[in-house]
């Protein structure tokens, strides 16, 4: 089983003991506030890339409802909770490796918990990826975990299954970002314990695409 059929069969099956655990998280809601706070069109178009269960467009539902919001997830499960949380949003199964194939631009892009599962290759055509999706200007948050790329590993959740997590220095992330043409403007830090009882930081970034002449 390769690392992508790993994680897919393990993020299929724990989909709603993911839903109990982390639908309600309120230590992300600053970094999707301001997230929030920079899309001024009030109909926006938001694609939520890896959506899960819904959890980050629920929260952007609630705080902006004309949002436009499309979700995609490769986990079948996950789509299906999530048309139940949020069935005002246009949701499809999709990979976020191959996600131009959603054929629209939007004003903004959320990628919140789906970057440790690329691998280095992967994540920087996902970044240019996003790129090519959004308006001039439009806005996107991405999250991954501190670390050495090295260091990735396969990891045993709290349900006993297990999937390959990558980590990314911020400088190496920062430098990406800018290289396909991405300006920062925000950054956030969480720390948190993962299910081996080991401490990691997640880095949070908002940044957005620099209009090109």
């Amino acid at each position: 089983m390769d690392n992508k059929e790993l994680n897919f069969t393990t993020w299929n099956k724990v989909a709603q003991l993911y839903q109990d655990n982390f639908m309600d998280l309120k230590q992300y809601n600053e970094s999707y506030k301001f997230f929030c706070d920079q899309i001024s069109d009030r109909k926006a178009k938001i694609l939520d890339i890896g959506c899960g269960p819904g959890n980050i467009s629920k929260y952007l539902i609630i705080n902006k409802p004309d949002l436009q919001i499309i979700g995609i997830d490769f986990s079948p499960n996950m789509i299906e909770l999530a048309r139940t949380n949020i069935p005002q949003s246009r949701l499809e199964v999709l990979d976020c490796r191959e996600v131009l194939r959603i054929n629209q631009i939007f004003n903004g892009i959320i990628c919140g918990f789906c970057i440790p599962y690329l691998s280095k290759e992967d994540l920087e055509k996902f970044i240019s990826d996003c790129y090519s999706l959004l308006l001039p200007k439009g806005m996107a948050y991405f999250s991954y975990i501190e670390g050495e790329y090295t260091h990735s590993k396969i990891e045993t959740g709290r349900s006993g299954d297990t999937c390959i997590v990558y980590y990314y220095h911020k400088s190496y992330f920062d430098q990406l970002l800018k290289h396909n043409g991405f300006e920062i403007i925000g950054s956030f830090q969480l720390q948190y314990t993962n299910s081996e009882n080991e401490k990691s930081v997640q880095q949070i970034t908002i940044s957005y695409k620099i209009e090109t002449t």
